[in-house]
């Protein structure tokens, strides 16, 4: 499927607030309102670029509980957890030298409910360039 729209949508208090799964091709994502959701968009496809996100709010993004003993959660540690935290955008983590340049994420903007206390700012590659606190 090519050429897709997804747009002027008001999603809220689900867990992915726009799923685009699939074997979709050349698909924007804009003008979106996402509410307290802990995804804000799901690209979890590598086949489906290009991409295009662009001009969507994501609000009140806030954390998902794990709850009992649920062991898909695993900290940056591979320590088993009890919270999954928010993103904006969730990818397919893949290897590195699956190409990542076909996602454009580009005038967005976000707001977390996570009080996190690190902000971390990625260039155009998705490598951090600069950490707050």
């Amino acid at each position: 499927m090519t050429e897709n729209d997804v747009y002027e949508n008001k999603v809220s208090w689900c867990y992915d607030g726009i799923d685009a799964l699939g074997e979709q091709r050349n698909t924007r994502i804009w003008g979106n309102d996402v509410g307290h959701c802990p995804v804000g968009t799901s690209l979890i496809w590598r086949e489906q670029k290009p991409v295009y996100i662009f001009r969507n709010v994501y609000h009140h993004l806030d954390q998902r509980k794990n709850y009992r003993d649920d062991l898909n959660f695993q900290d940056c540690n591979n320590t088993a957890t009890h919270q999954s935290w928010s993103t904006a955008l969730k990818l397919n983590a893949g290897t590195e030298t699956d190409p990542n340049d076909l996602i454009y994420f580009i005038h967005n903007t976000v707001h977390s409910m996570n009080h996190s206390p690190s902000t971390y700012i990625f260039d155009a590659n998705m490598e951090i360039v600069a950490t707050t606190q």
